[in-house]
C-alpha cells in the first residue's frame, strides 16, 4: 500500500511538473507573441504616420494573421486598403487626363478623346474633362468637314482645274487652311 502511495505521489508529482513545464512554456511563447504584436503594431502606425500606406499595410496584416482581433489592426486595414483604392483612382484619373491634354495640344483628337472619355467613366466631376470632351469632339467635327471639303475638291481637281479649285477653297473663307494644306501636299491621296 504504501509503494502504491509513493508511486500516486510520484505521478503527482510528474503531472505537476509536466503542467507547470508546460504553463511556464506556453506562457513565454504568449509573452514572446505579444512583444511581436506589439512590435507591428509600434511600426505600422509609424509607417502609417509617415504615410507609407503599404508599408503599414503590410506589418498590420502581419499582426493580422498572429491576432486576428488584435485592437483595432482589421479596421486600419480597411482604412489603409480604402487610402490606397482613391490613390490608385486618383493616379489613373491624372494619368489619362494628362494623357488627353498631351494629345489634345498635339491635335490628336482620337487619342484625346479616348483618354478624356477614359476620365469620364471613373470620374465624370474631375476638372474640366466634359469641356475638353466637348472641345475635342467640335475639333474633330471640324476635322471631318475639311477633309469631306477637301475629298470632293480633289475629285474636282480634273474636272475644274487646279487654280479654279484653289481660288473656290479661298472664297470658302477663313478655317479653310486646313484644307488648303492638305491639298497642296504632294503626297495627298484618298
Amino acid at each position: 500500500m504504501m509503494s502504491t502511495f509513493f508511486f500516486l505521489k510520484g505521478c503527482g508529482f510528474l503531472f505537476l511538473t509536466a503542467v507547470l513545464f508546460y504553463a511556464d512554456a506556453s506562457f513565454g511563447q504568449t509573452r514572446r507573441l505579444t512583444q511581436e504584436l506589439d512590435s507591428l503594431y509600434t511600426d505600422a502606425t509609424a509607417q502609417y504616420a509617415a504615410g507609407n500606406l503599404d508599408g503599414a499595410l503590410t506589418s498590420f496584416e502581419r499582426a493580422r494573421r498572429i491576432a486576428p482581433f488584435y485592437k483595432d489592426v482589421a479596421e486600419r486595414i480597411r482604412e489603409i486598403t480604402e487610402k490606397l483604392a482613391v490613390d490608385q483612382k486618383r493616379g489613373k484619373l491624372e494619368y489619362y487626363f494628362s494623357e488627353g491634354l498631351t494629345h489634345q495640344r498635339r491635335g490628336n483628337w482620337t487619342q484625346a478623346l479616348s483618354a478624356f472619355e477614359a476620365v469620364a467613366k471613373m470620374d465624370a466631376a474631375y476638372r474640366d474633362v466634359e469641356r475638353r470632351l466637348i472641345e475635342v469632339a467640335k475639333k474633330m467635327t471640324a476635322e471631318i468637314k475639311n477633309l469631306r471639303v477637301a475629298s470632293n475638291f480633289y475629285l474636282n481637281i480634273h474636272a475644274r482645274g487646279k487654280i479654279q479649285l484653289l481660288e473656290f477653297v479661298h472664297r470658302l473663307g477663313g478655317g479653310i487652311n486646313d484644307v488648303e494644306k492638305t491639298l497642296m501636299r504632294p503626297d495627298f491621296e484618298l
